[in-house]
């Protein structure tokens, strides 16, 4: 919040005007003010509010609970699970039923008893009984690691135009990819769709309750093998932990069916992923707000004319142009681009989800020019 606050306020204090009651307040000490005022504000609101926040995610805790044998339960589990964790606050969710009494329990043949569902599971795994239902907190992170976030990864890739950005970003996309199997992106990528992409992270939310609930409706269970609480923030989940289970023959067709599973759901969010930047990154509602900002990126490159070639990728507009003093960046900036950086073939112009439709917009428009 306190990031958000500082980023609105610099932005805003490049608008100050230099008239007004305050004009003796320069840019900067005037964002540095309402920073502080913003921050002042933030830790009021959650000193009062934090307790409610704690209410509320207790009753939903309880909630689960009461039967996390139940899809639509562990559904609602997923989202939270996710979403929390985005926030850097999936302690608050994961504890209870990872590690205590909410996730379940199990009595050993020595009377040893664990409780939470990564526990039971580590005790099950280390006296070789694997009963019951545990490992369903964990199993969906399998497929969200090993497909959902690569698959996503490439669906972005795909969308990369530009000849010369393709290598570099094709690197990228393999080490990416090759993390998610090996420690999981899951953060990173889930912090970059909520600041960029907020639908396409709403999607992903909806996808990841929806594996929660599928595979407890499937009892399709594999847990993670700790019995280090401080495995709460670990990155679950994980190709090397699912090749220790393969030579186990009570989970081979459980594998079997993650990996069917699995290859559906890369799929899903390939296109998913493509659909969106593609279709939805501008005018949801189709107000028109698409057409004005192609009409305000065109004018802002100096017109059709002046357009000699056209690239995008997910976040980046690239621009050669005939004429670098037609530019006109300041209305560029106006339209939302938050950096313009000048490339040897052209204009690097970060207008961020867009990109990808603005691109589609003008290139629309000059074929019907033609």
């Amino acid at each position: 919040m306190v990031a958000i606050g500082t980023l609105v306020a610099f932005t805003n204090s490049k608008k100050k005007s230099g008239y007004g009651l305050f004009s003796f307040i320069s840019r900067d000490v005037g964002c540095v003010i309402n920073v502080l005022l913003y921050s002042i504000a933030v830790g009021v609101l959650f000193a009062y509010g934090w307790p409610f926040v704690i209410m509320a995610v207790n009753k939903l805790i309880s909630f689960i609970s009461v039967d996390t044998t139940n899809p639509v339960n562990l559904t609602l589990y997923g989202i939270l699970d996710s979403f929390f964790s985005t926030l850097n606050l999936g302690t608050l969710i994961r504890f209870p039923f990872w590690y205590n009494m909410n996730g379940g329990s199990w009595v050993g043949m020595t009377g040893t008893v664990a409780t939470g569902d990564v526990a039971v599971w580590s005790a099950q795994i280390l006296s070789g009984a694997i009963k019951g239902q545990a490992g369903r907190f964990i199993t969906p992170y399998y497929i969200l690691n090993i497909f959902a976030i690569p698959g996503m990864i490439w669906g972005m890739y795909s969308l990369e135009t530009n000849p010369l950005h393709k290598p570099r970003m094709r690197m990228i996309c393999i080490i990416a990819t090759i993390t998610s199997f090996i420690s999981g992106t899951l953060l990173p990528i889930e912090l970059m769709l909520f600041f960029l992409a907020p639908l396409l992270y709403m999607a992903h939310l909806a996808c990841t309750g929806f594996l929660f609930g599928l595979l407890q409706g499937l009892h399709l269970y594999l847990g993670f093998n700790s019995s280090d609480t401080s495995s709460m923030t670990a990155l679950v989940g994980t190709l090397p932990e699912l090749i220790t289970y393969v030579t186990n023959k009570d989970f081979q067709m459980t594998i079997v069916y993650l990996l069917i599973i699995g290859a559906c759901i890369l799929l899903v969010y390939f296109f998913m992923t493509r659909f969106y930047f593609t279709n939805l990154a501008v005018d949801l509602f189709r107000t028109g707000d698409q057409e004005r900002l192609v009409t305000g990126v065109l004018k802002g490159l100096g017109g059709i004319e002046n357009i000699k070639v056209l690239e995008s990728n997910c976040f980046v507009l690239s621009a050669s142009i005939y004429d670098a003093n037609k530019l006109d960046t300041s209305r560029l900036k106006r339209l939302g681009a938050s950096k313009i950086v000048e490339t040897v073939t052209g204009f690097d112009i970060y207008f961020g989800a867009t990109s990808t439709m603005i691109r589609k917009g003008i290139e629309k428009e000059r074929r019907n020019v033609k």
